[in-house]
């Protein structure tokens, strides 16, 4: 928890560089609940919101997520950013 700010901004920018890999993320929020949303992958990360920070520990997979959202109150898609306890960013994975 420590850098909080600092972490949030590596998840953002792990959000940006696997949305330009795989953009099925906003094109499914653009077609089932807004079509102006935004289509730029960097506007529409900064629109998402942080909604969840969870802290896992295991023997040999401990990691801390941090699950972002765009348009919350009308959809259960997260975009969760997983660290490891060094703090680096292991994947970014589609969630419900």
């Amino acid at each position: 928890m420590q850098n909080l700010k600092e972490h949030i901004k590596v998840a953002t920018t792990a959000l940006v560089e696997s949305l330009k890999e795989d953009s099925e993320y906003i094109d499914f929020h653009r077609e089932e609940l807004d079509e102006n949303l935004p289509t730029d992958i960097v506007d529409f990360v900064m629109a998402m919101t942080l909604n969840n920070i969870s802290l896992w520990i295991d023997d040999e997979n401990s990691h801390i997520t941090m699950d972002f959202m765009i348009a919350p109150e009308e959809s259960d898609q997260i975009l969760c950013v997983k660290f490891n306890p060094q703090g680096e960013v292991l994947e970014v994975v589609w969630e419900s």
